[in-house]
């Protein structure tokens, strides 16, 4: 028990958040250990430092908002469970990867999804438009980075069916909730 109290803390509103931190930590180790699986099958066009220190750097941004949910400095921000900033930081992580796969860049898209689920219940609805914007418009001006500078990298009529179907998907959300709340 007391290590619990030392680790998650003991304020029931801190308490809930921590859980709901650590549980996307989770989520994100899972996305982390698909991301490792996908150089095993030679899926980047980066070497494995690369990857190891992108990753090592996205992961001391989880570790810097777990230290803030812990310590208590979240609660000095307007949403203390800093869910936009937190989706917005896995945002650019996963846009890191999915710019950095040579295919299969549609699946990263899952991942996003699963992210955002975290939001779901908690973001106001232009809190979810600004990390769903954030999402479309890097998923859109990575493939038109990559059409226009390797076009060797991608089926553009392919990735541009994919960027279509996410942005339906995730304005079809936005629009449910817009209309619900």
């Amino acid at each position: 028990m007391l290590i619990r109290e030392i680790l998650i803390g003991t304020d029931p509103k801190q308490v809930l958040r921590m859980h709901r931190h650590l549980f996307s930590v989770f989520a994100l180790m899972a996305f982390t250990a698909v991301s490792f699986i996908f150089y095993y099958y030679d899926l980047y066009m980066v070497e494995k430092e690369t990857l190891f220190n992108i990753t090592s750097f996205f992961w001391a941004g989880v570790f810097l908002f777990t230290i803030a949910i812990r310590t208590g400095l979240n609660k000095k921000y307007y949403d203390p469970s800093l869910t936009v900033p937190q989706l917005l930081w896995s945002t650019t992580f996963l846009l890191v990867i999915t710019y950095l796969l040579n295919d299969w860049r549609g699946l990263t898209l899952m991942g996003y999804f699963g992210m955002l689920s975290f939001g779901y219940f908690k973001l106001r609805f232009r809190e979810f438009l600004t990390v769903s914007l954030f999402a479309i418009l890097g998923y859109g001006l990575i493939i038109l980075y990559i059409f226009i500078n390797q076009p060797e990298r991608i089926d553009i009529n392919f990735e541009l069916l994919q960027l279509l179907a996410f942005q339906w998907y995730d304005f079809s959300h936005a629009l449910y909730w817009f209309i619900n709340s």
